[in-house]
């Protein structure tokens, strides 16, 4: 082999090693989003949970009527329960939660499903 082709093999592998590296730099930083909107939500939905006391019906009825999160919500309506199932993308799952948090809502239990892209809040509440 002629020093040529050993200069462009050693060029090939210093610019498949910048590569892998720059790869793996993207690849954590949309790891590290991923986990830091997963955290907002905890702080979010701790604050629903703290907020309970001072919550009504009628708020809650106006956020899941709502157009932005009408297609993701699922509804089940038993005598007195009403079981309401919210699966989501993680940015429209933290738009809904916010708007939960800011708000008077009437929450009942929450049962909450980190899936790989997307969150799946169970709330379930007593009619009055």
């Amino acid at each position: 082999m002629t020093n040529t082709i050993k200069n462009y093999i050693m060029l090939l592998f210093l610019f498949g090693f910048i590569l892998l590296f720059v790869l793996a730099n993207l690849y954590e930083t949309k790891r590290s989003e991923a986990v830091s909107k997963y955290k907002n939500i905890d702080k979010l939905l701790s604050s629903i949970e703290n907020n309970k006391d001072k919550f009504t019906f009628e708020t809650t009825k106006t956020i899941l009527n709502s157009p932005a999160f009408k297609q993701y919500i699922q509804t089940d309506k038993k005598g007195r329960k009403t079981t309401i199932v919210f699966e989501a993308p993680l940015n429209v799952a933290n738009a809904f939660i916010r708007k939960l948090a800011n708000s008077d809502s009437l929450i009942g239990e929450i049962e909450i499903q980190k899936l790989k892209t997307k969150i799946k809040l169970t709330i379930r509440i007593n009619d009055v």
